[in-house]
């Protein structure tokens, strides 16, 4: 699972199928997606996998490979 959802001031990006490499985790933790710096925002880990969120502001966006990326990502 792995979805993005826009809004005015940026995005929320959600990574699923982590629990291979992230097996805890809580909600303020930093983790780095594609080198960028990010603040977890919900982290869930059930028997079917694990999922993390984040914010991405659109200055992170601009700034960043991630805008480049979350328009690759179907919502």
């Amino acid at each position: 699972m792995s979805q993005i959802i826009r809004d005015e001031g940026g995005c929320t990006l959600t990574i699923g199928d982590t629990a291979p490499i992230l097996s805890d985790c809580h909600p303020g933790d930093s983790i780095a997606v594609n080198g960028t710096c990010l603040t977890v925002t919900v982290f869930e880990s059930t028997k079917d996998g694990s999922w993390f969120t984040v914010w991405l502001a659109n200055e992170i966006l601009s700034r960043t490979e991630l805008g480049e990326l979350s328009m690759a990502i179907k919502t």
